[in-house]
């Protein structure tokens, strides 16, 4: 997809004369857009989520969660196992334990079964302090500070599995120069496409534009995209 997305890149800072960027610059682009492409799908479907959970969602909201986690797919991770490391629980990290592998968290849970609710440290004294609120085994709640987990009651010391959604890894446009042209190179060492599916192309399209300096609407870009499918299927007959 990456190539694809570069071609509309380019093709629409040419037709309108704004210039040409470099590969640097395009995966750098390209980079931030698919994290900036994230956030929003994270955000939105966390936010689909909780109006479903408190039922004041319409049944098109159980389409768009779904549309969300297809979009997302190859970055959910489910039911990952958490180290405990008493008082705390170790969020998921990448192999050298430098860097996060989460992203966002999407949900806790005890047991497989019992939903473990995210409260804010300042929230938990209240908590404790209110006999009918008071966390247990039946409704238990966690903090987060940093990379870890804390959670009441803290009898809950195993079985505590998170679904998270990873760090994406960074797209990479690989290329070779062919006199004095850079040429798409997909078989490089360091090349990687995006990881989020291809109905997500149009935005990541109209994401980078808009860090080249160049303001376009997403439904152009699937204007542009279809003609130039149209056109293909021509070229092969």
């Amino acid at each position: 997809m990456i190539n694809e997305v570069r071609n509309t890149v380019m093709y629409v800072l040419n037709k309108d004369n704004n210039g040409y960027i470099t590969p640097e610059a395009f995966n750098s682009y390209a980079k931030q857009a698919q994290i900036d492409l994230l956030e929003q799908l994270t955000y939105d479907y966390n936010n689909v989520m909780v109006r479903m959970n408190n039922r004041t969602a319409g049944t098109g909201y159980g389409d768009t969660a779904k549309h969300i986690r297809e979009s997302i797919g190859k970055l959910l991770v489910y039911n990952e196992t958490l180290t405990f490391n008493n008082p705390d629980f170790y969020l998921p990290s990448v192999a050298n334990g430098d860097t996060n592998e989460w992203f966002r968290i999407m949900n806790i849970q005890h047991n497989d079964t019992v939903e473990i609710e995210r409260v804010e440290a300042y929230e938990l004294n209240n908590l404790n302090n209110t006999m009918m609120m008071s966390p247990s085994a039946s409704f238990p709640v966690y903090s987060q500070v940093i990379n870890s987990i804390y959670v009441y009651p803290t009898t809950i010391q195993t079985n505590v599995k998170c679904t998270y959604v990873r760090y994406p890894y960074t797209p990479k446009w690989t290329y070779n120069t062919i006199a004095g042209d850079v040429v798409f190179n997909q078989s490089a060492n360091d090349y990687q496409d995006f990881e989020v599916s291809l109905n997500m192309m149009p935005k990541l399209v109209v994401k980078i534009l808009k860090y080249c300096g160049v303001d376009i609407r997403e439904n152009e870009i699937v204007q542009y995209m279809n003609s130039e499918e149209v056109l293909n299927k021509q070229l092969e007959k």
